[in-house]
């Protein structure tokens, strides 16, 4: 029995102890963050391609696109749309000019995504094609 336990002992050491307290658990505790992070980062980036792809909807099927703010149709959608931007933000209406395209719809939606490892400019860009042979290029960013 005593040659059994000394043979256990032997097994694991000081030094192995050691080096997974300084090498491991650290090793482990930075990728565990790092895939957090860059979790939040890909959520906000669907979230940004789900507006886009809700505000282009709206503006496809417009009948008159200078007028925007007044329809019901775009209300519901900017409502929505709001309450997908990240972080508790609100949705705001940068830009909307003539698309050189014609017959096209382009959506630019924006956010500045702030955390540890990541500190970028998100934006994702949709082109469809206008019901209404309207063209358009409008920029939302979510502050």
């Amino acid at each position: 029995m005593n040659k059994k336990v000394r043979a256990w002992r032997s097994g694991f050491g000081f030094a192995q102890i050691i080096a997974m307290l300084l090498v491991v658990i650290p090793t482990l505790a930075f990728i565990v963050i790092l895939l957090t992070d860059y979790w939040g980062v890909m959520r906000v980036d669907n979230n940004l391609i789900l507006i886009s792809n809700i505000m282009s909807r709206a503006l496809d099927n417009e009948q008159n696109i200078t007028n925007i703010k007044g329809s019901s149709m775009y209300k519901s959608a900017f409502k929505n749309a709001a309450s997908l931007c990240p972080n508790h933000t609100s949705i705001q209406l940068v830009s909307q000019k003539p698309n050189p395209s014609p017959n096209t719809i382009d959506v630019t939606v924006s956010y500045g995504y702030k955390s540890r490892y990541f500190n970028k400019n998100l934006q994702a860009h949709m082109i469809t094609y206008s019901y209404q042979d309207q063209n358009s290029s409008v920029k939302y960013i979510c502050k």
